[in-house]
């Protein structure tokens, strides 16, 4: 999975320090995103993919935005593996970050999104040598990597336990109170919060325009289109 992310990042032209934008690689990949509100906490999202008998695939995720920016981002690099990576994928519907073993592709697909966001030699090279001993990584470089990557904490953690610079109790105590440690430290905290945002990124908007434009759905069908959405916008820029 780590050659995967490694792979992807390369293509979009990114190093291993650089942060992932999400919506670049929705919109080069040719990915219909909804971000929606849902109420239903337990489900970060689904992707479904369409492999007609001739023309491209046709890629669908959606994201809930229920759930704070930083999980949005796990999910939605989740979801990539699903559709650009997995062999004979069709849909998923799930809670990303489990790290459920017993589920091999939901797994790979957490490991996958966790090397994407944040990988391990960016990480190296944002913690100090005098902090890259075991359990002696500061509160202020966590917040400084995650904020840098735009990742929740709970991933950030997984990597830093795998690269043995934390054990089981210093996990343990990063993960607490981690909204009152970035403000005390005067960080933004929006990645720790839900946005509740509800927007498609893709070419829904203009496919549903090209079909009233060419007549083959009226004005009516083209308002109820944009509507079924609940969209507060269309976007193509990152959160």
């Amino acid at each position: 999975m780590r050659v995967l992310a490694s792979r992807l990042r390369r293509e979009m032209g990114w190093s291993d320090v650089d942060a992932v934008n999400v919506f670049d690689i929705i919109k080069k990949k040719n990915i219909l995103t909804v971000f929606k509100s849902l109420n239903d906490d337990n489900v970060s999202g689904m992707a479904v993919k369409n492999v007609p008998e001739k023309g491209d695939a046709r890629l669908f995720m959606l994201i809930n935005t229920s759930q704070s920016i930083g999980k949005q981002r796990f999910t939605a690099c989740h979801e990539l593996y699903h559709l650009l990576i997995q062999q004979d994928f069709q849909y998923s519907f799930n809670n990303a970050g489990k790290f459920d073993e017993a589920n091999i592709e939901e797994y790979k697909a957490d490991v996958f999104a966790a090397n994407l966001l944040i990988p391990i030699s960016g990480i190296e090279d944002m913690v100090p040598i005098a902090q890259m001993r075991c359990n002696s990584i500061k509160l202020d470089t966590v917040l400084n990597i995650e904020q840098h990557f735009r990742c929740s904490r709970a991933t950030l953690l997984r990597c830093l336990k795998s690269m043995k610079y934390i054990d089981s109790e210093k996990y343990d105590e990063l993960r607490l109170n981690v909204t009152k440690g970035a403000a005390e430290y005067g960080y933004d905290l929006s990645l720790y919060k839900a946005n509740r945002l509800n927007l498609v990124v893709g070419d829904y908007n203009i496919k549903a325009r090209t079909l009233l434009e060419s007549g083959k759905i009226s004005v009516a069908k083209y308002n109820e289109l944009i509507a079924d959405l609940k969209l507060d916008n269309v976007s193509d820029g990152e959160e």
